[in-house]
């Protein structure tokens, strides 16, 4: 109802400006729609002002896609790239745990060759040779096993998985909180963007209020308590935007933060 009756007062202050003084002689009907027309002019121009102090970026600026930004944020992301690293580390300590029972196995050989042979006395006085199963060449192998690696090589394997399985899952863990960062930033930034919108018609609406509560000021239309309350109104429009527009860049900056690239 307030501001109903204020639209009232400005149009009617307006058509003082245009007509002039009240008379007995009827208001044509263009001249009645004029105070609306200035008044709507007069807002549209604040606000195109309005918004060039703003910059275009801040009322205009576009967000990619959301899937977009997560895959940007995943690759940026210094957390993830050192748990990819602690992944690959768990993968070559599994492989190492593998082979471990093999430190405890140690193999022996021996390589001989020999022309051994019994030398026997016939009855006649000869010697004659006769071949031996010691004759030729002879290769010996051997291992040795520690009881304990193999007895605890099925637990050190399982272990190493374990590891490995865990920095998968802490990598998990931290993929979807960074997710959930993101998207929580996303829409912070559309959020505070709409209302920095609506502070910049609020602060448009409100100068226009002041210059015409200043003008039936001067003409003693108003007391100096209202013109008060139109001065109070307006700072805290002006306050108002200034709010909107740092929790904007806040938002959007810190977006930047997470996805490693600029925005606006």
């Amino acid at each position: 109802m307030k501001k109903l009756i204020n639209i009232r007062r400005l149009k009617a202050s307006i058509l003082m400006l245009v007509v002039g003084p009240k008379s007995d002689k009827p208001i044509p009907k263009l001249a009645r729609n004029i105070p609306f027309l200035i008044l709507v002019v007069g807002v549209f121009g604040l606000n195109n002002s309005l918004a060039q102090n703003t910059t275009v970026a801040d009322t205009d600026f576009k967000l990619p896609p959301l899937e977009a930004i997560i895959l940007m944020a995943e690759e940026h992301s210094p957390l993830l790239k050192q748990q990819d690293e602690q992944i690959k580390r768990a993968d070559q300590q599994l492989a190492v745990q593998k082979k471990q029972w093999m430190t405890g196995l140690s193999l022996s050989g021996n390589y001989s060759a020999g022309n051994q042979s019994l030398l026997v006395q016939q009855a006649t006085g000869e010697l004659e040779a006769f071949s031996n199963f010691n004759n030729g060449y002879r290769l010996a192998v051997g291992a040795i096993f520690s009881i304990n690696s193999l007895l605890t090589q099925g637990s050190i394997t399982k272990i190493a998985k374990h590891d490995k399985k865990a920095a998968i899952e802490a990598r998990n863990i931290s993929l979807d909180e960074l997710k959930a960062n993101v998207i929580a930033k996303y829409y912070a930034v559309i959020a505070s963007q709409e209302v920095l919108k609506i502070s910049i018609d609020v602060k448009t609406a409100s100068q226009v209020n002041k210059k015409m509560a200043e003008k039936e000021f001067s003409e003693g239309q108003i007391s100096v308590a209202d013109m008060a309350k139109v001065i109070e109104a307006t700072a805290g429009a002006a306050l108002s935007y200034e709010n909107a527009k740092q929790n904007f860049y806040m938002n959007v900056r810190l977006l930047e933060v997470l996805i490693g690239k600029r925005l606006l």
